[in-house]
């Protein structure tokens, strides 16, 4: 919290916190996997675009929830792709 405040940010406890207590209109999701279908699909309930790492979700189901839910909330939904380990990358 006291990093937040020394670069003028708002701090939040989990992303829960954030979305409700702040007028978002995007939000990155850049949190462990296991935290990523949770909280995109609590993101694009509250009326909140998503931009997120992959993985989407674990599994398919979990990436198809996300889909679904952006699909039936209207919501823009964003999956990045790095090329992290790709060899020219990495050259």
């Amino acid at each position: 919290l006291s990093l937040a405040s020394e670069y003028g940010a708002t701090a939040s406890r989990s992303i829960e916190e954030m979305i409700t207590s702040s007028n978002l209109d995007i939000v990155s999701i850049a949190t462990p996997h296991d935290l990523h279908e949770k909280q995109a699909v609590f993101a694009i309930e509250n009326g909140v675009d998503v931009f997120m790492d992959k993985p989407m979700a674990l599994n398919l189901e979990g990436a198809r929830n996300i889909l679904r839910k952006a699909s039936d909330n209207d919501r823009v939904l964003g999956v990045c792709h790095n090329l992290l380990f790709h060899p020219a990358v990495q050259e």
